[in-house]
């Protein structure tokens, strides 16, 4: 399965309804609030799914806004291929931005330049200056273009004015990428990231992109592989990029640094952590023998934890399908469990159940492991919908205050609300003269009202996109609240994606420690 094909299954998946009840002033308070800053990738999926889903407008609500509202915050959100798939159902012209930023430049250029009569075609009758000239450089029949392109209309500065007087990849030393366009970055991702910027250069450059111009770049077929896996490493750390894209950009690079290294074309001092970790990944995937294969895969979860912890749900879910469970299933205990650890982190949880097995067919001696290992058992309790057939045991019954107490801050924090909610049996009685948990505050009051008016009356789009406005709003939120957000888009009908947030929340806090860095 492709991965469009893969979100049109996910979309298939959200209930076409999901909009209904609610009205045009509920859903512009609750997009409104969104700022897309919520790290997670199975909380950015959700809100691309609820955005992009082609259900009808709420009773009363004019067709055509509600898809200009939807197309402006899925392109706000790093998905500008959505805006325009949202804008094109809907009959709407899709804004230029969007049409630039998922690569469909012939069509942005088409309501840009002026067409036969001398007027602007399309819906944009005064093109802005950065606009006309990009299209003008793409329509040069050699690629290339001219100082004289500048010289016309307002002043332009950026990629556009250096990839006019410029042929070839743009050099983006000095460039500030906060203030270029979505014209410049079309450019930008046509002509491709000059090859001898530093990976430094590039790191630092992609820092400042907004979500959309950096998904732009990622996809460029010009940016060379070395400078692609930055973006990539990126777009994966802010949630941007599905599993399966940050493999193939490992593969990609470890490919070109394996054909550099045979040519002797190979750079000095371009022993980078993002290079390792895409040899990691080449090298795992290559391995046949089980065990060798396993511990290549887990020193490079342990590597992308260590980069950034957000980017290890990412990592995990491009590793996961190197696992076999039924070949994983021959190892020992000890490899078993860090192999449901990844699997669980990845996503692949029916996999993870499958490596552990059921009770009654498993080693006396896995499940002694099992029962040894609270950070198992807390990922358990999270993930599966049934734990007590996974783990052989039921919650009530699950000793983990010991291993609780002695988390801290945003671990303790995430831990509490993930078990107390799924499991709620498996967290221990407060002892009443222990001293009051500091971080169990109460969510934002407006937010968590406005959330529970929208779940009791079965509004499933304005209760998950509130859920999402509260998790933005952490760390403030406490336990409480991060529980009422999670809580929220299972009331929505998203327990899968619930337990699977759950799951990131806790490996970015630093719960699982053979996953991510602790706190």
């Amino acid at each position: 399965m492709t991965e469009d094909e893969a979100a049109a299954s996910d979309a298939e998946d959200v209930p076409a309804d999901l909009w209904q009840g609610s009205t045009a002033a509920r859903i512009d308070a609750a997009l409104a609030a969104l700022g897309g800053t919520a790290p997670w990738p199975t909380a950015r999926e959700m809100l691309r799914d609820l955005l992009a889903t082609d259900g009808p407008a709420p009773a009363g609500e004019d067709a055509g806004a509600f898809a200009d509202r939807r197309a402006t915050a899925l392109l706000m959100l790093g998905d500008p291929a959505a805006a325009v798939d949202v804008a094109d159902e809907a009959g709407r012209p899709p804004s230029s931005d969007a049409l630039f930023l998922s690569g469909e430049e012939q069509r942005a250029c088409a309501a840009a330049l002026p067409g036969p009569s001398g007027m602007a075609t399309g819906a944009e009758a005064a093109p802005a200056a950065a606009d006309v000239l990009a299209c003008r450089l793409f329509a040069a029949a050699d690629g290339t273009g001219t100082a004289e392109l500048v010289s016309t209309g307002r002043p332009v500065a950026g990629v556009i004015a250096r990839a006019a007087a410029t042929p070839g990849p743009v050099a983006i030393e000095g460039l500030d990428p906060a203030g270029l366009t979505a014209a410049d970055l079309a450019v930008l991702a046509r002509r491709g990231i000059e090859p001898e910027a530093t990976v430094d250069a590039v790191t630092e450059f992609a820092a400042g992109l907004n979500d959309a111009g950096l998904s732009r770049l990622v996809m460029s077929g010009a940016i060379t592989p070395f400078h692609r896996l930055v973006l990539a490493e990126a777009a994966a750390t802010r949630g941007l990029l599905a599993g399966e894209r940050l493999a193939g950009a490992w593969l990609a690079a470890a490919a070109a640094e394996r054909s550099a290294a045979l040519s002797g074309n190979g750079r000095a001092g371009e022993s980078r952590p993002e290079r390792r970790r895409a040899r990691l990944f080449a090298t795992a995937a290559a391995e046949r023998n089980p065990g060798a294969r396993l511990y290549g895969v887990a020193t490079l979860v342990k590597a992308a934890a260590e980069a950034d912890p957000l980017l290890t749900a990412t990592a995990a879910a491009a590793v996961a399908p190197l696992l076999d469970p039924a070949a994983i299933r021959g190892l020992d205990p000890d490899s078993r469990i860090m192999a449901a650890r990844i699997a669980i982190a990845g996503g692949a949880v029916d996999a993870a159940a499958a490596m552990l097995g059921i009770p009654e067919n498993r080693p006396d001696a896995l499940s002694t492991a099992i029962a040894a290992d609270p950070e198992l058992t807390a990922l358990s309790l999270v993930a599966f919908q049934e734990p007590p057939a996974v783990l052989g045991r039921e919650p009530r019954t699950v000793e983990i205050g010991t291993w609780l107490a002695g988390l801290a801050g945003p671990a303790r924090e995430v831990a509490t609300a993930a078990i107390g909610l799924f499991s709620p049996e498996a967290l221990p009685s407060p002892d009443p003269a222990a001293p009051a948990v500091e971080e169990a505050v109460a969510p934002v009051p407006a937010v968590w009202f406005a959330l529970r008016a929208a779940a009791d009356a079965g509004r499933l789009g304005e209760t998950a996109a509130l859920s999402l406005v509260l998790l933005e709003a952490r760390p403030e939120i406490g336990a409480i609240g991060l529980a009422t957000a999670l809580e929220g888009f299972r009331l929505a009908g998203f327990d899968d994606e619930s337990r699977r947030l759950a799951v990131e929340m806790m490996i970015a806090a630093g719960v699982v420690s053979g996953l991510a860095p602790g706190v």
